[in-house]
């Protein structure tokens, strides 16, 4: 189920990643994220990385076509980072391990 999750989650990114490699005046509409859910209880919610990945996709389709070619790939640049981002999950801080103290110590 959780591979089901994920091929879900990365489809908008897949599309947009295309979008901005591709077809870049088009990728403003494709990697619209106005409509994507945030539930901070919700499992099937789109992580942070990924939603600012789809939204540096839209500000590199928007801004990206009237810019010099260097600036472009520098947009294009920042978008790949955070799509690596997306793509590879954090594992997050672990949890510290502390000795804890027994009644008959």
């Amino acid at each position: 189920m959780l591979l089901i999750y994920l091929a879900a989650v990365t489809a908008d990114v897949d599309a947009c990643a295309k979008a901005v490699h591709s077809n870049l005046p088009g990728a403003e509409a494709a990697c619209d994220s106005s409509g994507v859910k945030i539930d901070l209880f919700d499992s099937k919610s789109m992580s942070d990385a990924c939603l600012s990945a789809l939204k540096s996709g839209a500000e590199a389709g928007k801004y990206g076509p009237n810019l010099p070619i260097a600036a472009r790939n520098g947009l294009i640049r920042e978008f790949d980072k955070k799509l690596e981002a997306c793509r590879t999950p954090s594992q997050g801080p672990k949890t510290p391990v502390r000795e804890t103290t027994k009644l008959w110590d």
